[in-house]
């Protein structure tokens, strides 16, 4: 679980509850502190088949770009005694998106998947991809630059994966309706 706020910097950590008699104890598996690590995690974690947990904060990374940093995407590996190795695998810097408010989606060959609420090409958001490389790296890939206009904006909620790979999302802006942004649209986005 994450926590926005908080930690030994106030920029959240994430936890994990455990059983104890009656009650639960709750164990801070890392205190975000700003900056190059991110800060301010505000949706859930996915775990991959190896244990290893992922998840996103919405402000840190280090972009100069955006006021407080655009974001990153986050890793945490379990360690043989028992902690938690964390490391930042993106950091999001505006042309591939800014702010991810929600929780990622996993496939079978472990890419991630998820949107960012601002940025992109035309700064309405972006979809991206994440994909494990050689060494412990990631390749990220935007998927889509959302317009603000008929394909949505501001993506602010988790997508989800068929089992084809198609991509389905909601925007908060866009759409054919009526308004100076739109009230908002479902989206597919397919390979």
């Amino acid at each position: 679980m994450q926590l926005t706020g908080g930690g030994s910097a106030n920029s959240g950590t994430v936890y994990k509850l455990s059983r104890s008699g009656n009650g639960w104890v709750a164990t801070v598996l890392h205190s975000f502190v700003g900056g190059d690590d991110g800060s301010w995690p505000e949706a859930g974690l996915v775990f991959d088949a190896a244990g290893n947990l992922y998840g996103t904060t919405s402000l840190g990374g280090g972009s100069s770009l955006c006021q407080f940093g655009c974001g990153t995407v986050f890793q945490l590996a379990p360690t043989s005694g028992g902690g938690w190795t964390t490391s930042v695998i993106h950091a999001f810097g505006v042309v591939d998106g800014a702010y991810p408010y929600d929780s990622l989606v996993i496939d079978n060959a472990g890419n991630l998947y998820g949107t960012t609420m601002w940025g992109g090409a035309s700064v309405y958001g972006t979809a991206f991809k994440l994909m494990p490389s050689t060494g412990g790296n990631w390749r990220e890939s935007v998927l889509h630059n959302f317009t603000g206009g008929r394909d949505g904006g501001n993506p602010e909620d988790s997508v989800m994966l068929d089992a084809t790979g198609n991509i389905y999302g909601c925007a908060a802006h866009g759409g054919n309706s009526k308004g100076p942004t739109g009230m908002g649209l479902v989206f597919e986005i397919v390979p």
